[in-house]
């Protein structure tokens, strides 16, 4: 037996046990609460309610506990950008005025909207032309508007930068096209920029030369993504027959799906190297220019300009919205980073300085408790994430009861790191303790950024999970640097007051 045909067999079988245990627990449990309601019937009535009001809302409870505990944050994961069903220019603006209102630079943003209201002021449709390496779309240019003069090179790749040329459809539609560079065959996917052109534009062009290759279909699925009007030019008709080019359209179709997409071929002209033998014998390698035939291309593209200019323009308007709310996104990514950075640089210092402040047992306790709460709230805050006061409780449980093991190697570190400061150890013991608690909330914080930034939300298990992992991470770096700054605390205490007595330099929270 095969495995294939074993590993159906097992299936068979794991899907025959579930079955009879799903019978049988259907069963059991009806059992159950046929008994339970015979014993309620001679019950009143309202025990009868107060039971099966309990038992659903026990049920629910649980239900929704579950969904709780599974459910995910699919646009965290996932990246996706979500907009508001009715979207327009001035409902944008005020988007990107109330961001940089809160400090996030928007100025990638709202340039790209700039762009967009600069494109309906001159009204053209845009056109992108999209190919690999050599695929042919300067020559396809060139068949269009025989004017322009986009450089041609017979060994490929010859558009290195986005180029614009303007071109008056037979339609009268003026359509700006924009010749983008060559597909990057080594990643397989569409470079920034060409993705970028490609969400601005109101058409796409996808130039190919027969049969895709593995990175061409790759790059031509994230086209189709986006839901834009695009054709598909075979160029280089002349090399295939009827016949070929029918299966190149059959299995585009097939492997893409190109249902509802024209795919049309197409000679785009150009020039191309051929070797010519003379009357003595001798090869020469030669330039020569082909003839254009993109009739049908022509066609396609007016069949969709004629069919809904303004649905047109609507889709790429939607299109450029996603463009400038996902710069958006990432100015905001952006801020959150630095300034939840900033937040944790803030309370690890003075979590460093709390302890030096201790003056009495159990003080520094308290003084890291009521900064730890702090710290959690204005995280919480600057993602814009509700935080229960029982949230912050369990977090900072959590977190505590992971630190044991690796607080003596945490001590450690710390007491190697202030060997780099001789004399420390006639100022005071409790360097090593604030050089530990300062590790402790470096690593707190940047555990509770984290989470927040991906989960959008507030989970004080995952949170003190990723606290775990971070807690023991690049423990000499962190050292170095929170040693400094105790010693200078407790030398700059020294220097204001003679005595030697310890004075805090900053107030917690």
């Amino acid at each position: 037996m095969s495995l294939e045909k074993k590993l159906r067999a097992l299936i068979a079988l794991a899907m025959i046990v579930l079955a009879v245990v799903g019978v049988a627990a259907v069963l059991y449990l009806t059992d159950i609460l046929l008994d339970v309601s015979v014993h309620l019937a001679a019950a009143p009535a309202f025990l009868r309610y107060l039971y099966w009001g309990a038992l659903v809302t026990g049920v629910l409870a649980i239900a929704w506990s579950i969904y709780r505990l599974l459910r995910t944050d699919h646009k965290a994961e996932t990246g996706q950008i979500s907009l508001p069903d009715e979207m327009d220019a001035a409902g944008m603006a005020a988007r990107l005025d109330d961001a940089e209102a809160i400090g996030i630079d928007v100025t990638e943003a709202r340039r790209e909207l700039e762009r967009f209201a600069r494109g309906n002021v001159a009204g053209t449709l845009a056109l992108a032309l999209v190919g690999n390496i050599s695929a042919g779309k300067s020559s396809l240019i060139k068949a269009l508007i025989p004017g322009a003069n986009p450089v041609i090179d017979v060994s490929g790749g010859s558009t290195r930068s986005v180029n614009r040329y303007q071109w008056r459809a037979g339609s009268d539609d003026v359509l700006e096209l924009v010749d983008l560079p060559g597909l990057n065959e080594a990643a397989g996917e569409l470079e920034q920029v060409t993705l970028d052109e490609a969400l601005r534009s109101h058409l796409i062009v996808f130039v190919c030369e027969g049969d895709l290759s593995r990175d061409e279909y790759q790059a031509l699925a994230q086209l189709l993504a986006l839901e834009k009007p695009l054709v598909v030019a075979i160029n280089k008709k002349d090399r295939f027959s009827d016949g070929e080019l029918a299966g190149i359209r059959t299995r585009l179709r097939e492997r893409v799906g190109l249902e509802h997409v024209p795919v049309v071929a197409i000679s785009a002209g150009g020039s191309e190297i051929v070797m010519r033998v003379d009357a003595g014998g001798e090869q020469r390698q030669t330039q020569r220019t082909r003839a254009s035939e993109i009739d049908e291309l022509l066609g396609a593209l007016e069949r969709l300009l004629d069919g809904s200019p303004e649905a047109l323009r609507q889709l790429r308007d939607r299109a450029v919205f996603f463009l400038v709310e996902s710069r958006l996104q990432q100015a905001r990514s952006a801020h959150l980073d630095e300034a939840g950075a900033d937040l944790v640089k803030t309370y690890t210092r003075r979590a460093v300085i709390g302890a030096l402040a201790a003056v009495s047992p159990g003080t520094d306790i308290l003084i890291q408790g009521y900064l730890g709460a702090g710290m959690v709230k204005a995280l919480c805050k600057l993602h814009g994430v509700s935080a229960r006061q029982l949230d912050i409780d369990n977090f900072l449980n959590f977190s505590q009861s992971h630190i044991g093991r690796t607080l003596p190697l945490m001590l450690a570190v710390a007491g190697n790191g202030l060997k780099a400061f001789p004399g420390v150890g006639t100022l005071t013991g409790g360097l090593v303790h604030a050089v530990a608690y300062g590790m402790i909330f470096d690593s707190l914080g940047n555990s509770l950024r984290q989470t927040l930034e991906q989960r959008r939300e507030f989970l004080p298990g995952m949170a003190a999970a990723e606290f775990k992992e971070k807690l023991g991470e690049n423990l000499e770096s962190r050292s170095g640097a929170l040693a400094r700054l105790a010693v200078e605390t407790i030398r700059e205490g020294l220097a204001d007051q003679p005595n030697g007595d310890r004075r805090r330099e900053d107030q917690p929270g």
